[in-house]
């Protein structure tokens, strides 16, 4: 038996389809415009889409349907208070300790510089020996005028930039006639003993002269005792070591001070965490709109999710009505499946995490680990990011380079069970994207909308090829 050719697509068929396509994008421009305004709409979706078999199955066991969603959401609430109480701090804890561990010990001194002359004096600088150890705190303008027989307060702040014993001093440059060619040295030391401190405080005393301006500090020396550096400082001294045989093996390399580069940008890295940790913790746990959108939405989603999809499906015309149903069925098939097996992978992924890390001594194991379970939701990058993470704390916990060796093995080892064993068995229905789609998928999310974009990017994307392929299939199939 023959089967009837196919006909035509006709001129009307075409026109709908571009108007579509138009109108798809008109959409999409729309919805990039009000991406902040989603963002919470978009949010309640995904945790009701979560969400919505286990009320659906508590409601199959005689469980009234609104009487269900309170019961999760009485759940959800205890586990994000505890969270709250319990996780969030420690985790800023955590990060704040390392950035001080990275940034090292301060400490303040604060002495006074005097006038004991009869005419004003001018402080016109003030120079550190060693900028990179000691830093001038206050005051921050020059010159300083003092008056006869007044004083003025100097702070500086002292962070030794090595584990060795430290000499630094500053001198102070005035307008004394008798300090032009010799200005004062206050000096400071740390890690070593204080008999090898310098004394000169005799030729300090004061002297009434009305005369000229005399300069006096109130103290000319000071031991600070034992200041623990930092592990960027410890890790600093390691790579200097190194620098010649890096530089006999790179010859490129000569001209570039690696440890000064490093430094630079771990001093930066540490200043920053501190400054947005409480930033960073209070995105997650705060934000009104989300506080308040969010819940209300996903409560509305979960008690009337049936009855909305009913009325949105009795909107669809007959012709189309089988259309409809076969997407609505295959996104499902590919949301559901993704964001349940996203979930669990992050999971497992994060206990892997710890425990590795646990076993190789890393201190700072726990808030590694989550980071890397949190990452793994983004595909390629999470991985890149939670190894980083992890061998920048092993490196400046142990201030050697070879430190981080067990913590790429460690994620080598959970990189491993994940292909043999956690993304065929938990990610069964992940995706079927090419991995340059993927990469590129993320960067476009990252920019549009960062973490949030690049964590959705992929099943949006899988759902947009679905979608195209479920209607090309029907139009395809379609006669007139």
């Amino acid at each position: 038996m023959m089967t009837p050719p196919r006909k035509e697509m006709s001129g009307i068929q075409a026109f709908k389809i571009v108007a579509g396509a138009v109108g798809a994008a008109a959409l999409l421009y729309l919805i990039y415009l009000i991406r902040s305004t989603l963002l919470p709409f978009l949010a309640a979706f995904l945790v009701a889409y979560i969400l919505g078999p286990l009320v659906d199955r508590m409601e199959a066991r005689g469980i009234r349907r609104i009487l269900g969603v309170l019961i999760i959401y009485v759940t959800l609430l205890l586990f994000t208070v505890s969270i709250a109480l319990f996780l969030v701090p420690y985790l800023a804890s955590e990060f704040q300790d390392l950035s001080h561990r990275i940034a090292g010990e301060k400490k303040d001194w604060t002495f006074s510089i005097s006038n004991v002359g009869g005419l004003d004096l001018t402080v016109e600088k003030i120079e550190s020996a060693r900028k990179a150890d000691l830093t001038l705190i206050e005051p921050s303008e020059f010159p300083i005028i003092i008056e006869p027989f007044s004083q003025t307060n100097v702070t500086v702040r002292f962070s030794p930039s090595t584990a060795k014993p430290v000499r630094t001093h500053l001198k102070i440059h005035s307008n004394d006639p008798k300090r032009l060619n010799n200005p004062v040295h206050v000096w400071l030391e740390a890690n070593r003993p204080s008999s090898t401190m310098p004394h000169e405080h005799a030729e300090l005393q004061w002297e009434k002269n009305a005369y000229w301006p005399a300069i006096a500090v109130s103290d000319t020396a000071r031991y600070l005792g034992e200041v623990e550096p930092s592990y960027l400082a410890k890790f600093m001294d390691k790579i200097r070591a190194l620098q010649p045989q890096i530089e006999a093996f790179l010859p490129i390399l000569r001209s570039f001070d690696i440890a000064d580069e490093l430094e630079h940008w771990g001093s930066n890295f540490s200043a920053n965490l501190v400054k947005r940790t409480p930033e960073l913790i209070g995105s997650l746990i705060s934000g009104i709109t989300f506080a308040v959108i969010v819940p209300f939405v996903v409560f509305f989603l979960l008690s009337e999710g049936r009855s909305l999809k009913r009325s949105l499906i009795e909107l669809v015309p007959n012709r189309h009505f089988e259309l409809v149903l076969n997407l609505l069925y295959r996104i499902d098939k590919q949301l559901g499946g993704f964001i349940r097996g996203v979930i669990i992978y992050a999971l497992i992924v994060a206990g892997l995490s710890m425990l590795g890390l646990w076993m190789i001594g890393l201190r700072y194991y726990i808030a590694v680990g989550i980071f890397t379970g949190l990452s793994s939701m983004i595909p390629y990058f999470g991985a890149i990011m939670g190894v980083l993470l992890g061998s920048a704390a092993a490196m400046f916990q142990h201030q050697t380079p070879e430190a981080a060796l067990p913590v790429i093995v460690v994620f080598l080892v959970i990189h491993l069970l994940d292909g043999v064993f956690i993304s065929p068995m938990v990610m069964a229905r992940h995706v079927d994207l090419h991995p340059v789609a993927v990469i590129f998928v993320l960067l476009i999310g990252g920019q549009l909308l960062g973490v949030a974009g690049m964590i959705i990017a992929v099943p949006l994307t899988a759902i947009l090829k679905v979608s195209a392929r479920t209607v090309y299939d029907g139009l395809k199939s379609y006669s007139v």
